[in-house]
């Protein structure tokens, strides 16, 4: 979807999935037909809370989902900066929201998009838990969940934290844990049970994504996206694939390192974060395609901790991405305006 609505001027920052955001805020949800992309293929927090907003201070539609956004994205930064002080032993945490705004793709966090609520929500989630208050935990794994679907994965974070804070007994498990599992499982069931009992199926998302031009969403082994791996760096390293090197490069490139850096998580004895980052992983692995995976990868703000941490001790380095992340940005950033997908 090139333009996100018709008749509608849009800004720059409002392009492709804006257009069903813009419409689920404004009209709410609807689905026509099996064979046509619907609404109900995009969660409903970020749009929901957009309309609401605009219905209350009667403020343009786009301008108060781009601002939405820009509030998530300094509110989800002031925690991870927060968190990575506790998990740095020396407690420096500047080099997370570093690495994290110079990545190519981290003008979506500015965009009429989920991003910088989706990484809010898991954020806050996080944040949470290593702070002792689950009932944030709980809400962040709810309003992740209700975010997107992946959301739902805050729920491993959540239950390992308690199962370490409870010695791995259920009889130490205490309220404050099973309600923050519960706020999580209400936020994942909440938009299923609204399709179940609106338009009498609970896995419409899943329908209607799989409906759009074949594309499917259902999961695949991860062999199989193996395969396309090598197969599409054999087309870039031989120089087979020359009309989209550079989103190849970054998608093939993004879903490699961040691979890596999930694993990584474990040996800093991060282990809630390395579960919420490696279940996010797999789920990639076994989507069957990385399309737009420079974009979904985002959001993995515990690897940005490991990236923003090299950072820190590699003044080489730092420049370098710095440099290139912000050269890649700009470049995504105009043909994204102009239209053209990116992610």
């Amino acid at each position: 979807m090139r333009r996100p609505a018709e008749g509608v001027a849009a800004p720059p920052l409002a392009r492709w999935d804006s257009g069903w955001y813009y419409r689920i805020a404004v009209e709410g949800y609807r689905y026509d037909s099996p064979s046509y992309q619907s609404s109900v293929g995009f969660y409903p927090l970020y749009p929901v809370l957009v309309g609401a907003i605009v219905r209350v201070f009667h403020t343009p539609i786009f301008g108060t989902g781009i601002a939405l956004s820009l509030l998530c994205i300094l509110g989800a930064l002031f925690l991870i900066r927060d968190l990575s002080s506790l998990w740095d032993s020396r407690g420096d945490p500047d080099g997370t929201p570093e690495a994290i705004l110079f990545f190519p793709t981290a003008f979506f966090f500015a965009a009429f998009y989920t991003e910088s609520l989706f990484l809010l929500a898991t954020a806050a989630c996080l944040w949470g838990l290593r702070r002792g208050r689950w009932f944030v935990a709980g809400l962040g794994a709810a309003a992740a969940a209700l975010t997107r679907l992946n959301g739902a994965l805050t729920l491993i974070p959540i239950a390992i934290a308690a199962g370490a804070e409870a010695s791995w007994r259920l009889r130490n498990i205490r309220a404050r844990h099973v309600f923050a599992c519960l706020l999580g499982v209400a936020g994942a069931a909440a938009y299923p049970a609204y399709l179940w009992r609106r338009f009498g199926s609970p896995l419409l998302y899943i329908h209607a994504k799989n409906n759009v031009l074949g594309v499917s969403q259902g999961f695949r082994p991860p062999w199989h996206l193996l395969r396309l791996v090598f197969k599409r760096g054999f087309e870039l390293v031989t120089g087979l694939n020359m009309g989209h090197q550079i989103r190849s490069w970054l998608e093939l490139g993004s879903l490699l390192a961040f691979s890596v850096l999930a694993v990584l998580l474990f040996r800093r004895r991060l282990i809630p974060e390395a579960g919420y980052c490696v279940a996010s992983v797999l789920v990639f692995w076994c989507a069957g395609s990385f399309d737009a995976m420079d974009r979904y990868v985002l959001v993995l703000f515990p690897c940005f901790y490991l990236i923003g941490d090299l950072l820190r001790r590699r003044a080489t380095a730092a420049f370098a991405y710095r440099f290139v992340g912000a050269a890649l940005e700009a470049l995504l950033l105009i043909r994204f305006v102009r239209g053209v997908w990116v992610g």
